[in-house]
């Protein structure tokens, strides 16, 4: 009796007489029933397209068991008597939509829907499965599945368009344990509301579908003894067999029917998705029916699995928890077997696929199998029948056997318990003569490195290790009895153990130096095979492995725990190591004996993802605006929807199939097919005869795969395989000349401009393809009269019709194109969806018959190209500060073999790289034409290289800078003037330039400066792991197309509505139906008629709606939109004037009366209309920004994207939920190019990367774990549509923020390791895309775990020689921790001499036992602070921060507190008059301690150069008092001179501040030329630590008073008082002093995000950070008001150091409290302890503790006063010199006869120099060694005349005697700080008085001495000359040089002189500047000999001032 196939789909039967057996499920389904939900994705089980649910049924314990398959993958044959389940069979239009599908749709998780079905079945099996499990009952509504459970249930699901995000929502609100006001966006409920109920979602009932049919059950039943009495239960008719034992199968096998055929074995066929079919097979086995494979047995040596038992079924067993047969070790073991097993492909894969099967693919065809490796770990053997006999054999020599025929049967494997395993073998080769403390462990791991961390991913390496462990009384150390360490996947041939490595480990200690010698002996073993991609990376990652199991066991591994503090919005605790690497340890476990147990607790837990979505609503056009879910979404999810694929095929239809080329150049001689039986179903060739026809698609593609094609090089040049080969080839497309892009600015001068240059760099980035859901596809139907029908699935359905219609030779009009909707573009579906669609025409019109084709995935990536390959090269120079000044970039694209659309990728391109200021942008773009497939445009194209490439300079810069690059973004950032400049007409009003606002605002609510700390902190305590993070912008201009749109009204007054834009999962469709819902509603103003739900959009049709265009830029949506309203606007003004009169008539009328009313009067109710966009708006600039986290894994590669935020701008949005699915989406297809997706070809150009298996889009497991997204609603656009914005495309180059964050995280791992990687190198490299696992860990260093362990190695190891013995006891030797108790690692290095024997005991000699690394000067600085802190108690480091006054600090308060650093206040002195030697004999009793000096005074406008003697010169000075600190330079930039502390700054200009930090290389050393930047550095004993200051804005302060409020937006701040201390940390400046000022209200003392987000992180700021005197004091308004609210204020906002300076026991005890309290964490202590000792260490206080009188005689050196004199005469400013410009007065003659000296500044050191000057406030009179001014000129003139001198003369003494000339020394009196503010700024008397007096009878010159302009404009008009001459201090004489001559005046102002005071505050450049003198005035004399004055006047003698 024949038997017949029977099943059941979605409750329906089937029966089956004839079935080919190759058939799938899939193409049964698709071409037999009316079911379309399983759509082909891939053919290869790897996008879960195609999932359905099979169930099966057991007729004896009645159980029904479901799970999900992949249909494409699962022979018909194998599913006789399941039942099959589709998404239409959960729910359609029809019957209802089932639960998922609605929440699907409310959710907005469905963009395209092509994969929408196989999402909605993978989530249903699990939903099914997890409420069979026995979990209580969940509340009502949930299901018992838990969220992590829910997320996973689509892990093996591709999806490009949505992000996931909204689907994993969907997944989670189904999960009992989720709180549902976590979800995101949807229709049931309003974001934030209260009303987040279950009950307002859609009901989950587990008993809703019946899966398995009564009626089947049945059937089943009444087979039973039919079945059994037949050998062979399967279907001989189809060729179909199934045996039901060994026996029969050999019998089949061996019989001649089988003996000639093509025979295949089958269980699940998931083989086929990896090694594809090119022939089909005669017959095929089914080995299901066998019991013997299909058993489970556990016996007391293990489990052993028939080899038919499916992987999902292992994992069941192996975590089942059987607390009676199993020890816990064996639970666990077997718990980590099938948790790897979890990792193997994806549910639906691992449901049908068998271990047995998995086996033999990895023995026969070299398979990377994770089975193979973890069952071999575990010592499995294998039960094999071959056609002779039946063998047992370890599974390594099951693997090392030649590769199995097909006549050989993989029986079962068994899995024995670890104990027996290790016990067996237990001290082979070991030698361990003592007896263990405790019961041995066994340990046991594995590892994984892949693409995706949840499977569906093959690893790069897998391993698995399993240990048997002791641990030892002597030494305390783990030692190895028994090992196996299995690895795979890294490029051999299978699975090995790594045998040496074993046996080297068994008998030796855990140590490192054991661990070192391990991994020389594995570097041996693990060689992948010749031409195995990333073989280096391989290996690095077996020794990666081996690494991590051992961490947790080495005790000189272990570090005492860290306690990283940080938020959960910062994804604090990792997940499952990333990208497959299972298991693993924290850095910083400590170290014990673990078990496996023990070991399990340290992996860590699976993290959920969340999310948050920001968006306003706008209602001004409702219901436009709002967030309605998608047109015909339940479609498809429910699988309804119908694509191209979809349509039934018609009768006599052909299906069609390419021949790809193998060659990249060559002629074609002739195309055969190989002997086989698939070419014998191909029905004909057609076109270029490379188009197979057959009568199912599959038999066209295997056809095609069939055929032989004969090449010909002959007269070919070699093909063009490089962009560099088409440069010298010239091979070139030319772009129109309207196409290239226009330069900005003249880049010769703004290279000029720079002060550095890089003048050479690479960047190479490479494709990307579409990886749409649905590929390429076509249906074309002959039609009458020469006329043909073209179902395409494409975005330019004119463009298709244009080239069918000329390559048939018919006009266009012949031609008809439609389009329903297109499961995925992107681009792809754009020009290279034209060659199938006119293939198939042109079949179709040949052969009179329909033909269809729709491309497998291979053929598809082969063909449709992708985002175009380039090659960049760039350079740029750039400002000291980051500012750059000019770019030129020179580009290679590789445009492929065609031109396609590569003629736009220029002007996109720098569009793109527009994004920033470059002051000059010039370029060189070509396109190379090679023989490459033909690229195209793809998603952003050419914008997201052109952002790419500026993100690329400005981090370069960065780098070279040692800024941070986030920095150097926003100091490059574009002003409203920059951006008109740069993007011209696109710019927009000033308003619309949101995008400063908008980054401001997000690194505000993503908390981007705490988490910048965060990340610092955990990369400090993190060896292993680093984080990393980055903000980026984006700028990318649209472009707006002329589109059409048509309404019209049709009689019912439902709506129909064609555009030219095609529905590609962009939303296109809803937007258009919100928008004539909106426009038609207009009639009414209330909104009382909703249309919404009347209108539909229909499919594109080229014969109906012409010039559609095409769909593509991100615009279409918006531009149909118009076109559209504009339609319906016609419409309106045609109705308007029909309702009012109706409704004169018969009052209110209702939208059904209207449109009745008008068909009975004839009205018009269509409206075609073509918008074309004004000029004036057809182009308009998008602005977004993202905050991107990642974590690295520095062993593996894996890069974790820990959380994104992304703030994007889309005016007033159309529909906020498709604009926020489109930003997400955009945004994951970015990660994707940035991260993880290689589209390869090999060296013949021809694409390697061809399916799922080689090309990994982004999965659910590869997104960020914290995805947030805010809708920035820029308000109304006039220019725009309804002032929306394009979404579409822009979203994707934030991505990059992932890529630049991945950067950072690895420039820490290079800065952890940079011993290893050498000097300066961590942030100097290029970071590929996409940044892949080899790529990013080949960058962290591939040796870095051997560099590691020699490092360690090297300090501690002994002769591994050398044995030594204890109480008789032999020992071996790893590192000597086990000789003497009375010392504690970490020990010094020694050698053998450094030991010695007392009693038998081995011990260091007494000398080396008090070795201490921080006293080591030879030891790495950091190495040295980690030492010394590591010693240090919390009261110690505490003491460190704390600097006290010189009159508190006695011996002992330095003693009991600590204290770290004293300092000297102003007046504070040994005694008076103090000496050199006074100070260096105070020092010396305060021995080590970090000292401070006074400010050093500072010269005005001078050349950097001299101010850098000046700083030498001052560091000499104050080393000779024995102090190594100054607390200079002042680098304020004093905006308002009524400041009383203006004279310590330099200048207004931030631009001369920053030349003059010049000081601080004087007073520390000129850094070395590879130092790293931002450290601090000081040359020795001759050089001091400086201190700039004070931090930051103190200058600005409103109405110029001290330490008050700087009122500045944040630009201001950062370009104006910032820029100098980016200058300063460059130059390695130790220290930075925080100013008692504010910034907008806050005090700088408090100011976390200035402190240490921007000076500590970006900035990079390495040195410490010192409070001001008293300075947190001040926090409070009332000083000390609240001093532990101080204390904790100040230190948490990152200052490290406080000026007490007398409280100190106060400080102390409430910081200790406040520690202790853990309110400021100890890490804080940590940072700041760090960094005081990395300045101390620097300054070399270690080896140097005490002062010394070496110096002394340095100090008042007359060098010394020789470049103070120098300073003096080159800052003096010349401000009038006669009072006619053709009479100068100066310079002043020498001889004279009497000339009279005037003035209170005249004879007063004391006022010539100020305050700070040997009292705080300075003094009067002659305080301190020097020259005034009276005794500078004494000395200087001819001594034949006579010098007058009368501080303040009266008129009788100037009128009573002949004065040549007089000079007259005015100013103001010495001041500091606030004693200094001066709102009037007057001339203090009797300065007024005397200039009148004097100057008003005699020629005269007046110096001003003061520390800043002051009031003069009423005397300028009496005086002959005028001299501004500052504070010039000590040496008179300088101005003396320049009044007589010697020479001349050269000095400028470096700040404007004003004429009042109400003109304050006046800087250059501002708009109302009206100055006495203006910024950098300065007349100029020339040296002379000087001159003789004649007068007539009588000569006095001697005259006495009577005042």
């Amino acid at each position: 009796m024949a038997r017949k196939l029977v099943f059941a789909v979605n409750g329906e039967r089937f029966e089956l007489a004839e079935v080919d057996p190759s058939t799938t499920l899939l193409e049964f389904l698709r071409t037999q029933t009316r079911f379309r939900g399983p759509k082909l994705g891939c053919g290869e089980g790897g996008c879960g397209a195609c999932v359905v649910l099979l169930s099966t049924y057991h007729p004896v314990s009645e159980q029904v068991k479901e799970f999900s398959i992949s249909s494409c993958l699962t022979l018909l044959c194998s599913i006789n008597f399941c039942s099959v389940t589709t998404s239409e069979g959960l729910g359609n239009s029809e019957d209802g939509f089932h639960p998922i599908h609605q929440r699907f749709a409310g959710f907005h998780a469905s963009q395209c829907g092509f994969c929408t079905p196989g999402m909605c079945m993978s989530l249903f099996s699990a939903l099914t499965n997890a409420d069979k499990t026995s979990r209580p009952e969940p509340p009502g509504g949930f299901s018992k599945i838990t969220k992590t459970e829910a997320e996973k249930a689509i892990a093996g699901n591709l999806c490009r368009c949505t992000g996931y995000r909204p689907i994993v929502d969907v997944c989670k609100s189904f999960a009992a344990d989720v709180d549902l006001e976590d979800l995101g966006l949807n229709t049931f409920w309003k974001k934030g509301n209260k009303d987040a109920t279950v009950c307002r979602l859609p009901c989950h009932s587990h008993k809703r579908i019946c899966t398995f049919p009564e009626f089947l059950k049945s059937e089943i039943k009444s087979s039973m003894d039919i079945l059994d009495n037949f050998k062979n239960t399967g279907l001989p008719e189809c060729q179909w067999y199934r045996p039901t034992s060994i026996e029969e199968l050999y019998e089949l096998l061996n019989s001649d029917a089988f003996l000639e055929s093509h025979v295949k074995l089958v269980v699940g066929n998931t083989g086929s998705g990896v090694y594809k079919e090119n022939d089909v097979y005669d017959k095929y086995i089914d080995l299901k029916g066998i019991p013997e494979l299909s058993v489970i047995r556990r016996d007391s040596g293990g489990v052993s699995f028939g080899a038919a038992v499916t992987i999902s079924m292992a994992i069941e067993v192996l975590k089942q928890k059987n607390e009676s047969e199993l020890h816990s070790d064996e639970r666990l073991v077997f718990s980590k077997i099938a948790d790897h097993m979890d990792k193997v492909a994806t549910p639906f894969i691992r449901n049908m696929a068998s271990l047995g099967g998995n086996l033999i693919m990895a023995q026969r065809s070299q398979f990377a199998s994770d089975v193979a490796t973890i069952l071999l770990a575990a010592g499995s053997t294998i039960c094999l029948q071959t056609a002779s006999e039946r063998l047992v054999l370890p599974l390594e020599e099951f693997l090392q056997r030649p590769p199995c025929d097909d006549r050989t049967v993989l029986i079962s494997i068994h899995v024995p318990f670890s104990t027996s395993v290790m016990e067996s073998s237990s001290g082979a080769n070991g030698c361990i003569d003592s007896e263990p403390t405790k019961e041995a462990d066994i340990l046991f791991e594995t590892y994984r490195a892949a693409p995706r961390p949840l499977g569906n991913a093959i690893a790069y390496v897998n391993s698995a290790f399993l240990a048997h462990v002791t641990s030892y009384n002597i030494s305390g150390d783990l030692v190895i009895h028994n090992i196996h360490l299995a690895f795979g996947a890294y490029g051999s041939e299978h699975a090995v153990r790594a045998r040496k490595v074993e046996n080297f480990l068994v008998g030796k200690p855990v140590t490192a130096c054991v661990l070192l010698g391990a991994i020389k002996l594995l570097k041996e073993t693990i060689i992948p095979n010749e031409h195995t991609p990333h073989s280096r990376y391989r290996s690095s990652l077996a020794i990666a492995f081996l690494f991590k199991f051992f961490q947790p066991l080495l005790k000189d591994l272990s570090v005492p725990e860290k306690n990283v503090q940080m938020s959960v919005s910062s994804a604090a605790a990792t997940i499952e190591n990333s990208n497959g690497c299972i298991s693993g340890f924290a850095d910083d476990l400590p170290h014990k004996a673990l078990n496996v147990k023990q070991l399990d607790q340290v992996n860590n837990p699976d993290l959920i993802l969340s999310s948050e979505q920001t968006v306003e609503f706008c209602k001004d056009y409702h219901p436009v605006g709002d967030p309605i879910k998608k047109t015909g979404v339940e479609l498809q999810a429910s699988g309804e929807a119908i694509y191209v694929d979809d349509i039934p095929s018609p009768k006599n239809c052909l299906y069609g199939a390419f021949v790809n080329s193998t060659r990249p150049l060559a002629h074609i001689k002739g195309i055969k097919f190989k002997s086989t039986s698939s070419p014998q179903k191909a029905f004909t060739f057609i076109g270029a005869d490379d188009i197979p026809k057959g009568e199912t698609q599959r038999q066209a593609s295997m056809a095609a795969k069939q055929a032989d094609v004969q090449y010909c090089t002959d007269n070919l040049e070699p093909p063009i395989l490089s962009v560099e080969d088409a440069v010298r080839r010239s091979s070139f497309f030319k772009v129109p000349p309207f196409l290239c892009p226009q330069k900005v600015g003249d880049l010769s001068k703004g290279m000029a401009e720079a002060d550095h240059k890089i003048l050479s760099a690479e960047v190479k980035l490479g494709s990307q393809y579409y990886f749409y859901m649905e590929t390429q596809t076509a249906l074309a139907i002959p039609d009458e009269d020469n006329c043909i029908l073209v179902y395409s699935s494409t975005q330019c359905p004119e463009m298709a019709q244009d080239t069918i219609a000329k390559c048939l030779g018919i006009p266009a009009h012949n031609v008809r194109v439609i389009t329903r909707r297109v499961g995925g573009g992107f681009g792809g579906k754009g020009p290279r969806s034209v060659p199938v669609a006119t293939a198939c025409a042109l079949a179709a019109f040949r052969l009179r018959r329909p033909v269809r084709m729709y491309l497998d995935r291979k053929t598809d990536m082969i063909m449709t190209g992708g985002r175009h390959p380039m090659h960049i090269n760039y350079s740029v120079g750039f400002k000291s500060d980051g500012k750059i000044t000019a770019l030129h970039v020179d580009i290679l694209v590789n445009a492929g073999i065609t031109v396609d659309v590569s003629v736009i990728m220029p002007q996109n391109m720098v569009s793109a790289l527009k994004k920033y200021n470059w002051g000059a942008l010039s370029f060189d773009i070509r396109l190379c034409k090679t023989n490459f497939s033909t690229k195209s445009a793809m998603r952003g194209p050419g914008e997201v290289q052109g952002s790419f490439i500026a993100e690329s300079v400005i981090e370069h810069v960065a780098s070279f800078l040692s800024m941070d690059a986030n920095s150097v973004r926003k100091k490059n950032l574009h002003t409203y003037d920059s951006l008109m400049l740069f993007y011209e007409g696109s710019a927009g009003d000033a308003p619309e330039y949101t995008l400063p606002a908008m980054i401001d605002g997000l690194a505000s609510s993503a908390s981007y400066f705490d988490r910048l700390e965060i990340i610092r902190h955990f990369n400090s305590c993190n060896k292993w792991r680093k984080r990393g993070i980055s903000l980026v912008p984006v700028v990318y201009q649209v472009t707006l197309r002329p589109t059409p749109g048509k309404v019209s009204i049709l009689t019912d007054g439902s709506i129909v509505v064609e555009v030219g834009g095609i529905e590609i999962g962009q939303g296109l469709w809803t937007k258009v139906k919100q928008m004539t819902a909106f426009a038609l509603g207009q009639l009414w103003g209330d909104g009382s008629q909703n249309l919404l739900d009347r209108v539909r959009i229909i499919q594109a049709d080229t014969l109906s709606l012409v010039q559609g265009g095409f769909t593509a830029g991100s615009t279409t949506s918006e531009a149909s939109c118009e076109a559209v309203r504009l339609s319906c606007n016609v419409l309106v003004d045609r109705l308007k004037s029909l309702k009012q009169s109706l409704e004169d008539k018969i009052g209110s009328i209702s939208w059904d009366t209207l449109i009745f009313q008008a068909n009975m009067q004839s009205v018009n109710l269509s409206e075609r209309t073509y918008w074309v966009p004004e000029d004036a708006s057809i182009s308009y600039l998008n602005f977004g920004a993202a905050i991107s986290e990642v974590e690295v894994d520095v062993l593996t590669g894996a890069t974790i994207i820990l959380r994104t935020d992304l703030t994007y701008d889309c005016g007033q949005s159309l529909n906020p939920a498709v604009d926020l699915g489109q930003i997400e989406g955009a945004f994951v297809q970015g990660i994707g190019f940035f991260m993880c997706e290689e589209y390869l070809e090999n060296s013949d150009g021809l694409v390697i990367s061809d399916g799922t298996w080689t090309y990994k889009i982004p999965t659910i497991d590869t997104i960020p774990r914290q995805f947030n997204v805010k809708l920035w609603n820029s308000g109304h656009h006039e220019k725009r549509v309804l002032s929306s914005k394009a979404s579409g495309e822009p979203p994707l180059v934030l991505a990059c923020s992932i890529h630049s964050a991945t950067r950072e995280a690895i420039i820490a791992a290079r800065m952890e390791f940079s011993s290893a990687t050498g000097p300066d190198s961590s942030s100097s490299f290029q970071l590929e895309v996409p940044a892949t696992m080899p790529v990013v860990k080949e960058l962290c260093g591939l040796d870095n775990v051997e560099k590691y362990l020699e490092n360690l190695v090297s300090s501690h190891k002994e002769s591994n020689s050398e044995v030594y013995f204890r109480q008789g006891r032999r020992i071996p030797v790893g590192l000597v921790w086990l000789l003497d108790a009375s010392f504690a690692p970490p020990l010094p290095p020694f050698r053998a001499s450094d030991l010695e024997i007392r009693n038998g005991v081995v011990s260091l000699r007494e000398k080396r036992k008090h070795y201490m690394k921080y006293k080591d000067p030879k030891q790495p600085i950091n190495v040295r602070i980690k030492d010394l802190m590591d010693r240090m108690t919390l009261a110690e480091k505490i003491g460190q921060m704390t600097q006290i006054e010189r009159e508190v600090a006695s011996a002992q308060v330095m003693k009991n507190y600590f204290i770290g650093s004293v300092l000297s206040g102003g007046g504070s002195v040994p005694r008076p008059q103090a000496s050199a030697a006074d100070w260096v004999n105070m020092f010396i009793t305060i021995v080590g301690n970090l000292n401070a000096s006074n400010t050093v005074a500072a010269a005005r406008y001078l050349d950097p150069e001299l101010v850098k003697r000046i700083g030498a010169a001052t560091a000499l000075e104050v080393r000779a008092t024995g102090i190594p600190y100054v607390f200079a330079p002042c680098i304020a930039v004093c905006r308002d001179p009524r400041w009383g502390r203006c004279y310590e700054s330099y200048s207004e200009d931030h631009n001369i501040v920053q030349q003059m930090t010049e000081i601080i290389p004087g007073l520390q050393g000129d850094v070395p030329a590879k130092y790293r930047k931002g450290v601090p550095y000081v040359s020795g004993k001759e050089k001091v630590a400086a201190c700039a200051k004070h931090y930051v804005g103190d200058g600005g302060t409103h109405n110029g008073i001290n330490e008050n409020n700087t009122i500045l937006n944040r630009a201001g701040l950062l370009s104006i008082h910032m820029p100098a201390y980016l200058n300063s940390i460059i130059k390695g400046v130790s220290t930075i002093m925080v100013s008692y000022s504010s910034w907008n209200g806050v005090k700088m003392h408090a100011n976390r995000d200035l402190v240490t987000g921007y000076l500590k992180n970006t900035l990079r700021f390495r040195g410490f950070v010192i409070s001001d005197w008293q300075g947190i004091d001040r926090i409070t308004s009332s000083p000390g008001a609240n001093y532990t609210y101080s204390v904790q204020a100040g230190i948490s906002a990152g200052i490290d150091m406080v000026m007490v300076p007398y409280n100190y026991s106060e400080f102390i005890n409430d910081l200790t409290s406040l520690v202790k309290k853990n309110v400021i964490p100890l890490s804080r202590i940590d940072d700041a302890v760090g960094r005081i000792l990395r300045v101390k260490f620097t300054i070399g206080l270690f080896e140097n503790p005490l002062a010394d009188l070496s110096l002394v005689d340095q100090l008042g050196k007359k060098e010394h006063r020789d470049l103070a004199r120098e300073a003096v005469r080159k800052s003096l400013v010349l401000l009038k010199n006669g009072k006619s410009t053709n009479d100068s007065f100066l310079p002043l003659p020498r001889k004279a006869a009497k000339i009279l000296i005037a003035g209170s500044h005249a004879n007063n050191l004391g006022y010539q120099c100020g305050g700070w000057t040997i009292e705080w406030q300075g003094d009067s009179g002659n305080i301190t060694v020097g020259t005034t001014i009276l005794d500078a000129v004494r000395s200087s003139i001819d001594p034949s005349t006579e010098v007058v001198y009368s501080e303040n003369p009266d008129s009788n003494i100037v009128k009573g005697n002949d004065f040549s000339y007089a000079i007259v020394v005015v100013g103001e009196p010495p001041y500091t700080e606030t004693a200094g503010d001066n709102l009037n700024l007057e001339l203090p008397d009797p300065g007024p008085s005397i200039i009148q007096t004097v100057c008003g009878t005699i020629k005269c010159v007046v110096i001003i001495i003061s520390g800043r302009p002051v009031v003069i404009e009423p005397y300028v008009p009496l005086v002959d000359a005028l001299v501004a001459a500052w504070l010039p201090g000590s040496e008179g004489q300088g101005l003396t040089d320049v009044l007589f001559g010697d020479y001349g005046f050269t000095g400028k102002l470096s700040r404007t002189w004003f004429k009042s005071v109400d003109q304050l505050p006046m800087n250059v450049g501002d708009k109302h500047y009206d100055p006495l003198f203006p910024f950098g005035f300065g007349l100029t004399t020339k040296p002379t000999s000087g001159r003789s004055f004649s007068s007539n006047l009588r000569i006095v003698k001697h005259m006495k001032g009577s005042n």
